[in-house]
C-alpha cells in the first residue's frame, strides 16, 4: 500500500484543485508529493521537486512551509539540509476532501 489515504485520487486531486486556502503551485505541490510518497513517505531533494513541479526553489520552500504549518506533512529536518523528506499527514489531506464534500452537497442542495 502506497499511501493510507482512504479516498479515490482523482477525489483527492479535484478537492484539492478546489481548496481555497492553497495557491495554484501550492496545490501542484501537494499533488506531486502525494504522488511520489511510498507509505506517505516523501524523499526528495528540492531540485527534484523543482523539476516536476516547474516552481522556483523560493515557491517551494514558501509552499513546503506552509503545508507543513497546516499541518499537511511533517518535515524531517536535516542539519545543514532545507528539505530532504516529510512525512503526509494523512488525516490533514483527508480533511480537504470532507470540506470539498460538505460544499458540493450544499451546492447542489
Amino acid at each position: 500500500m502506497e499511501s493510507a489515504n482512504k479516498y479515490p485520487k482523482e477525489l483527492l486531486f479535484e478537492a484539492i484543485d478546489h481548496y481555497s486556502l492553497f495557491t495554484k503551485s501550492q496545490k501542484k505541490l501537494l499533488k506531486v508529493l502525494i504522488e511520489i510518497a511510498v507509505n506517505d513517505l516523501v524523499i526528495s531533494s528540492i531540485t527534484d521537486l523543482k523539476k516536476l513541479t516547474q516552481a522556483t526553489r523560493i515557491t517551494l520552500s514558501t509552499g513546503l512551509d506552509l503545508l507543513e504549518s497546516e499541518g499537511m506533512i511533517q518535515i524531517s529536518k536535516s542539519n545543514g539540509v532545507k528539505f530532504s523528506s516529510c512525512k503526509l499527514q494523512q488525516p490533514k489531506i483527508n480533511d480537504i476532501v470532507v470540506h470539498f464534500q460538505k460544499k458540493a452537497d450544499l451546492l447542489n442542495k
